[in-house]
C-alpha cells in the first residue's frame, strides 16, 4: 500500500513539474510578446531618411546596375549593401510603405535566424518553439542594450548595411555546420552553397562584419585542422569559406570608391600604424566600459545560465574551449574591428557599433558555454549556487528595464509620437508632389511639430533649413525638384549617432 501511495505521489509530482514547465514557457512567450510589441508596432510608422531617398533616386534615374558601378568607383565598395540600396530599395519603385514592411520583416528575420542558430548549436534537440522563445529573449536583450535601436532596425540604409550583414554573419558558420551533418531535403552541397552566399554577402556589406567573419573563419579553420584530422571534409569546408571571404572581401576593400569617399569626407590621412594601434586599444576600452553594456555582460549569463547547463550535452563536438581562450578570441575580434575603424579619426558612429555589440554579447555567452565541463563538477555546483543567489536581484533589474529605459521610450514613441510623425511626413510628401506637379522647382515645407523624440523611431527633423545640404539634395532628387528645405524647423536636425 505504501509503495502504491509513493508511486502515485511521484507521478503526481512529475505531472505538476511538466505543467509548470509548459505554462512557464507560455508565460515567458506572452511576456516577450508584450515587451516586443511597441518595437514591432513602430515598424508601421517608419519613414525613409535622406540616403534611402538619394540611392533610390540614382537607381531610378540611371538604372540599378550603372548605379552600382558608379557607387563602386566613386563612393563605396560595399556591393551587397549597394544592391539593397538600389535594386532592392522600395523607394526605387516609389513604394514608400515598403520601408515599413521591410522593418517588420527584419525583426521577423532576426528572430528566425537566431532561433535557427540555437537549434543548430544544440543539434536540433531544442524544439522550434523553445528556440523562438529564447531567440526573442536574445532579441529583447539586444534592443535594451544595443547602441542604437533606430539604426539597427528602422533606418533602411543602416539596416541593410549592418543588421542584414550581422544576420548573414550568423548564417555562415550555422550553414557550414549543417553541411557537415545534413539530413532531410537539404543536401550538404545546398547548405554549403548557403554558407558561401552568406559569406559573399557579409564581405560586400561592411568592413566591420568582414573583419569579424575573417577572424571567426580563421579560428574555425585552425581548430578543425588541429583537432579533427579524421574529418577532411570539415577542414576543407572551413578553409574554402575563408578563401571565398578573402576574395570577396578584396573586391569590396580594393574598390576605388573607398579612397574617393575618404578624401571627400576629409579622412584621407591615416594616423599611422602606431596611432591606429593606440586608438584601437582606446576605443576597445571605451566600448567595454560603457555602463549599460558592461551590466548586460554580467546579467545575461545569470539569466540564461540554467539553460546553458541543460543544453551542454548537445554542444557541437568542437565547441570546447578554456574560458580564457574563448574570451581572448572574442576580444581580439573586437579589437581587430576597432583597428580597422581607427583608420579614420573619432569614435565610430553608433550604427557601426551595433554589430560589434552583437559580436561581444553573443561571443561572451558562447565562450562561457564552451568552457562548461562535460559533466557535473564541484566548480559547476558552485556556479549554480552563485546563479541562484544572483537570480532575484537580476530579475529585479530586468523588471526595472522593462518599465524604463529603451522599453519605456519605445512605448512613448508608439503611443505619443508615431501617428503624428507618420501623418506629418505623409502630408509633407503630398505638399512636395503637388508643388512639383505645378512646376515649382524650389519647395519650402513646414517643420515637424508637437513631437518629443524618444530616439527609437523619431530622431529629429529629417530635413535641414539649408537648401544646399546633402540631406536636402538627396531627398529633392527623389522628388525630382531642384531644391527643398524646411522654413521653420521646430525640432533639432536628426542626429545619426543617437
Amino acid at each position: 500500500m505504501k509503495g502504491t501511495t509513493s508511486a502515485s505521489n511521484t507521478a503526481r509530482l512529475r505531472t505538476w513539474r511538466r505543467w509548470l514547465v509548459v505554462y512557464k514557457s507560455y508565460g515567458l512567450a506572452v511576456v516577450l510578446a508584450v515587451l516586443l510589441l511597441p518595437y514591432l508596432a513602430l515598424c508601421f510608422y517608419n519613414q525613409p531618411y535622406w540616403d534611402d531617398y538619394g540611392n533610390a533616386a540614382l537607381a531610378r534615374d540611371r538604372g540599378w546596375w550603372p548605379t552600382l558601378g558608379h557607387l563602386y568607383k566613386t563612393w563605396t565598395g560595399r556591393y551587397t549593401a549597394g544592391l539593397w540600396l538600389t535594386l532592392l530599395n522600395p523607394l526605387t519603385y516609389g513604394w514608400e510603405a515598403g520601408i515599413r514592411w521591410f522593418a517588420l520583416a527584419l525583426f521577423m528575420a532576426t528572430g528566425a535566424v537566431q532561433a535557427f542558430a540555437l537549434r543548430t548549436l544544440t543539434r536540433d534537440r531544442l524544439g522550434w518553439g523553445a528556440a523562438l522563445v529564447w531567440s526573442g529573449v536574445w532579441l529583447l536583450g539586444q534592443l535594451y542594450t544595443m547602441p542604437s535601436v533606430n539604426s539597427g532596425f528602422y533606418w533602411f540604409a543602416s539596416t541593410v548595411t549592418y543588421q542584414v550583414a550581422t544576420l548573414l554573419l550568423v548564417l555562415v558558420p550555422v550553414a557550414c555546420l549543417r553541411a557537415g551533418r545534413a539530413v532531410g531535403s537539404w543536401t550538404p552541397a545546398s547548405w554549403y552553397a548557403l554558407a558561401v552566399a552568406a559569406a559573399v554577402g557579409v564581405a560586400g556589406s561592411n568592413e566591420v562584419a568582414l573583419i569579424l567573419l575573417l577572424w571567426l573563419l580563421t579560428i574555425l579553420t585552425i581548430r578543425t585542422w588541429l583537432h579533427s584530422p579524421a574529418r577532411a571534409g570539415d577542414r576543407h569546408r572551413w578553409l574554402g569559406l575563408l578563401l571565398v571571404t578573402l576574395v570577396a572581401g578584396a573586391v569590396a576593400v580594393l574598390a576605388p570608391g573607398n579612397s574617393a569617399r575618404l578624401v571627400y569626407e576629409g579622412k584621407g590621412v591615416s594616423p599611422g600604424a602606431i596611432g591606429m594601434v593606440a586608438q584601437a586599444c582606446k576605443f576597445t576600452l571605451i566600448f567595454l566600459s560603457e555602463p549599460r553594456q558592461l551590466t548586460a555582460l554580467v546579467v545575461a549569463p545569470v539569466l540564461v545560465g540554467g539553460l546553458g547547463f541543460r543544453l551542454r550535452p548537445w554542444r557541437p563536438a568542437g565547441l570546447r574551449l578554456p574560458l580564457p581562450l574563448g574570451i581572448g578570441i572574442v576580444l581580439i575580434g573586437l579589437w581587430g574591428a576597432f583597428l580597422l575603424l581607427s583608420r579614420t579619426t573619432g569614435y565610430p558612429a553608433v550604427r557601426t557599433l551595433n554589430p560589434l555589440w552583437f559580436w561581444l554579447l553573443s561571443g561572451w555567452l558562447l565562450a562561457l558555454w564552451a568552457a562548461l565541463p562535460d559533466g557535473p563538477s564541484l566548480q559547476e555546483a558552485q556556479w549554480r549556487r552563485c546563479f541562484v543567489l544572483l537570480r532575484a536581484p537580476v530579475l529585479v533589474y530586468v523588471a526595472l528595464l522593462s518599465v524604463g529605459g529603451v522599453e519605456r521610450a519605445a512605448w512613448n514613441e508608439w503611443l505619443w509620437n508615431a501617428s503624428s510623425w507618420k501623418a506629418q511626413l505623409e502630408a509633407r510628401s503630398r505638399v512636395i508632389h503637388a508643388a512639383r506637379a505645378r512646376g515649382q522647382r524650389a519647395v519650402i515645407v513646414e517643420g515637424i511639430q508637437i513631437l518629443t523624440p524618444r530616439y527609437v523611431l523619431v530622431l529629429g527633423e529629417p530635413l535641414s533649413d539649408n537648401p544646399g545640404s546633402d540631406l536636402n539634395r538627396a531627398v529633392a532628387d527623389w522628388y525630382q525638384v531642384d531644391s527643398l528645405w524646411v522654413q521653420r524647423p521646430y525640432l533639432k536636425e536628426f542626429d545619426l549617432n543617437r
